[in-house]
């Protein structure tokens, strides 16, 4: 399931995110749903990176919602 989100990505060994916009990220493995902890795939500075979400806003989100998740992913790998 992949969805538009608005993105702040922490990177490995940094204390603070930095948002990166409202971006199209993808669900790993695919259909999994969207938890904390999880892990999705998104495309940032044309690079294809995998993150580990951190927190969504608001927490009970569901993808017939109309606003888009906020998510913080942590980890994120080059």
């Amino acid at each position: 399931m992949a969805f538009q989100a608005r993105v702040y990505l922490q990177r490995p060994h940094e204390t603070s995110s930095i948002p990166i916009g409202k971006i199209l990220v993808e669900m790993l493995p695919p259909g999994s749903p969207l938890r904390l902890h999880c892990q999705i795939k998104l495309t940032y500075q044309g690079k294809v990176e995998i993150g580990r979400v951190n927190a969504i806003v608001p927490e009970k989100w569901k993808s017939s919602d109309h606003a888009p998740p906020m998510l913080y992913v942590v980890q994120g790998l080059d």
